[in-house]
């Protein structure tokens, strides 16, 4: 299919799929053409499935195609604070009754029928509902002013522990996890790592 998966990933999706053409078909069109698609249906799609109680059948009603197509997409071109990937693609998922909207089925009734002619509304696209999603406030990174005097704050609470990164490179990540902590979700650990090297003066 022009996928380039790796082998031991693609055994796990051959079982996940169940020898089903429909998984495959999926996997191709939220694909870029690499296996990042794969990672989220092998993580994150099939772990809510399993807890949902649903086989893979429900993926597109859980996540359609385009929307983890579109995902991936803006997680290449860093369109949101890649520390915050696992939250977004959550709430991608969480919110999906919310950006999907009516659609004209076969399974319809008569009387559906008659209020999709009468109230048609258009599934939004992919990239609209990462649009939406990308917006969030709770999704914008701590940066500047803030971020500086949430590090100043825990140094500052932790002096000791400050004075011996130097010679200790390793207590770095305990700052990094301490910082974290204290932005209360609002910060990228890429960019408190960064601002703590230059701090500290290591790499």
């Amino acid at each position: 299919m022009g996928i380039t998966i790796d082998k031991r990933r693609a055994w796990d999706l051959e079982k996940l799929f169940d020898s089903n053409l429909n998984g495959w078909y999926y996997l191709y069109a939220a694909s870029d053409g690499t296996d990042e698609a794969a990672k989220y249906i092998l993580g994150a799609i099939a772990a809510k499935l399993n807890e949902l109680g649903k086989d893979f059948s429900y993926a597109r009603t859980l996540v359609p195609a385009d929307y983890l197509a579109s995902f991936i997409l803006y997680l290449k071109n860093n369109k949101f604070d890649r520390g915050f990937s696992k939250e977004v693609f959550a709430e991608l998922m969480s919110q999906g009754e919310q950006f999907r909207t009516i659609e004209l089925v076969d399974e319809m009734t008569p009387a559906e029928v008659q209020e999709w002619i009468d109230h048609p509304i258009r599934r939004l696209r992919g990239d609209e509902v990462m649009e939406q999603i990308v917006k969030m406030p709770k999704f914008k990174a701590t940066d500047g002013d803030e971020l500086t005097a949430i590090i100043d704050s825990v140094i500052a609470a932790n002096q000791e522990q400050a004075n011996k990164i130097s010679e200790n490179p390793k207590l770095l990540q305990w700052f990094i996890g301490q910082i974290m902590k204290a932005g209360k979700g609002k910060l990228s650990a890429p960019v408190v790592q960064e601002k703590l090297k230059q701090r500290f003066g290591v790499s």
